[in-house]
This record gives structure tokens, C-alpha cells and sequence, in this order.
């Protein structure tokens, strides 16, 4: 072996030793961010309540007092499902696609499907029924008049205000970019996000006063916010990320960390001043935080 083919032997051999060694740095990285523990802010604790929920995503109390969820499997695998006092899973309802908003209303809940051309269904203990077909719906949620909105989760989407009571609809607003989450004040105020990094909270009017009407951006910086959920006290948003999303809370200020290292948090549900409930789609599981103080 001439002194060229060594150096180029060597060479070789450092570059594959190299490779190898960026190899099980990758691999020893991903488990790292896949294993992390979930960090709650100072006052906060959380708790794993339930394992092994595949793609667990809504969560809502129904009007009877179930704490119900849904799994957003496609194509026909998803469900409602209910969870008992000892936090055993009992599925209420399959056969749907992409459950991604769940609404209690009237005697049961809604159910928007984030697929093309899927019916909003509404579920009650005696049966389902649908009520209204959607695209790509994401986000669902109601005003105080009674109507019930619809974001969809789709290039050039659109904020639809639906009457159960007429049938009608009309488009609030069009040209979104895949919006995400979705809630809703009293006084007609409604908030919602895009899925993008950095996307604004963004804020639109309902009803026919002067303030009516437009779309604001209010708060930056939101990392694929996935999830919103309007309380008297400020809104709760998660960040849909595989290995570092966050839970926070804007409290019309501020916006303050609540936790990080979730894994694709979903929704979030209250369950009084000091305890909540949040899916965490990523691993599987619905943990409940709790606080010694309000945030």
C-alpha cells in the first residue's frame, strides 16, 4: 500500500468513525428530548392521570357531568370516548374521522372532524345525529347568542358562524393560513391562531357594532399554538410541538409559562380555580396540574 492509499484508508476510517459518532449523538439527543420530564412552573405540580390514550386530543365535560375526550385517529378510527371516576376509558362513540373539537351543547356535545367534507356531529347518551357538514374543522366553539363557530384547518380557511336553529351560515372571516385554535368571549370576543411558528393570538369582533368585524393581532411569538381557551381570567393556549410544547396562560398582559416539555399538548380543560386537565397527544396520557396560587 503506497503512503497516498494510507492517507486515503485513514481518512476513510475517520470519516466513518465521525459518522458514527454524529449517529448515536443524534439518536442519544432525540431520546433525551423524547424522555424529558415535563417542567411546571414554580407553584404548579402536575400528575399523570391516565397512559396510554392514543392520539388523545378534546376534552369537555358533557352536560350530565362525564369528563369525555376524544381520539383523533382518521379515516374512520376515531372516538369519543368517556373516562370514570377511576379513570378506566369506555368508548361512547367510533366510526369518526379526525375528532379535533369537542363542545358541550344543549343535551350532549359537538363533535367537528378535521377532514374534508365531514358532518359536525352531535352526540347525546340515547344516540348521534349529524348536524352540519364542515371542512377541515378544527376549532369549535359557541357565542352568546347560541350560534356555534368553525375554524378550518386548511390553506386559505375560513372562521364560520353557524345557526343551529335556522340552518344558515355565514363566512366572519376567509384567507387564514390553517387556523388552530379557537374560543370565544361573552361579549363576542373571539380569539384564534394560525399553525405556524410565531403566530400571532389574534383577536375579531363579533356582531354588528362599530368595533365589528376585522382581524387583530394582539401577542407574538406563539410557537405552533394548536389549542385556546377563553376564561374571564385570561386564555389558555398550548403549543402543538412534538418534543417541546408549552402550556401558557395571557392574562390580557402578560403571557406567562405555565410548563414545558409536553409532548403535542391538545386541549385543556378547567376544573376549578386551583386544578386543570390537559391531553397530551405526544405520549399518550391526560395529566392534571394543579397550582398552590392563581397564575
Amino acid at each position: 500500500m503506497t503512503a497516498k492509499e494510507l492517507l486515503a484508508t485513514r481518512a476513510l476510517r475517520w470519516c466513518l468513525l465521525a459518522t458514527g459518532l454524529l449517529a448515536v449523538l443524534a439518536i442519544a439527543v432525540l431520546g433525551y428530548l423524547r424522555w424529558r420530564p415535563v417542567a411546571a412552573a414554580p407553584g404548579w405540580q402536575y400528575a399523570v392521570l391516565v397512559d396510554g390514550v392514543e392520539m388523545i386530543d378534546s376534552l369537555a365535560v358533557s352536560p350530565a357531568g362525564e369528563l369525555l375526550g376524544t381520539t383523533q385517529h382518521n379515516h374512520g378510527k376515531g372516538e369519543l370516548v368517556r373516562f370514570d371516576h377511576n379513570w378506566q376509558v369506555t368508548t361512547l362513540l367510533s366510526g369518526l374521522s379526525k375528532p379535533a373539537g369537542l363542545l358541550p351543547w344543549r343535551d350532549g356535545v359537538l363533535i367537528a372532524q378535521e377532514e374534508q367534507n365531514m358532518w359536525v356531529m352531535y352526540w347525546t347518551p340515547s344516540g348521534a345525529r349529524p348536524l352540519f357538514r364542515s371542512d377541515f374543522a378544527e376549532g369549535i366553539t359557541k357565542l352568546g347568542n347560541g350560534n356555534i363557530l368553525i375554524l378550518a384547518d386548511r390553506k386559505n380557511g375560513e372562521l364560520t358562524e353557524f345557526n343551529p336553529d335556522t340552518g344558515s351560515s355565514r363566512i366572519l372571516l376567509s384567507g387564514l393560513d390553517k387556523g388552530e385554535g379557537l374560543c370565544a368571549m361573552p361579549d363576542g370576543r373571539i380569539y384564534f391562531t394560525e399553525k405556524q411558528r410565531n403566530s400571532p393570538l389574534y383577536q375579531y369582533q363579533a356582531g354588528d357594532g362599530p368595533r365589528a368585524g376585522g382581524k387583530l393581532a394582539l401577542i407574538g411569538g406563539l410557537q405552533s399554538p394548536g389549542f385556546l381557551l377563553c376564561t374571564p381570567q385570561g386564555i389558555w393556549i398550548t403549543e402543538d410541538r412534538t418534543n417541546d410544547g408549552r402550556l401558557l396562560f395571557w392574562d390580557f398582559a402578560r403571557l406567562q409559562v405555565i410548563a414545558e416539555h409536553l409532548h403535542a399538548p391538545q386541549s385543556v380543560l378547567i376544573r376549578s380555580d386551583h386544578e386543570l386537565l390537559l391531553a397530551e397527544q405526544g405520549r399518550s396520557r391526560l395529566l392534571r396540574f394543579s397550582r398552590n396560587s392563581k397564575p
